[in-house]
């Protein structure tokens, strides 16, 4: 099911997050900190990193595995 977010419910989104008040800070310091949380993730050590470092060892005994088959 597709939803369709309608032209004012993003305008007062957006009024919100660009103002003054207590509720745009608090948007703006939660998006700062998920975006930071993110960047900790890509990190060396991260768990995005060291997801992307066993798949990249996965590939690597996969195409081993594969060459032995083929000998």
């Amino acid at each position: 099911e597709e939803v369709v977010v309608q032209r004012d419910d993003i305008m007062k989104a957006v009024e919100i997050l660009m103002g003054n008040g207590q509720e745009g800070k608090a948007m703006r310091m939660r998006a700062r900190n998920l975006g930071d949380a993110a960047d900790r993730t890509l990190e060396e050590g991260g768990h995005s990193y060291n997801n992307l470092i066993q798949l990249i060892d996965e590939l690597k005994s996969l195409k081993i595995a594969r060459g032995l088959e083929k000998n």
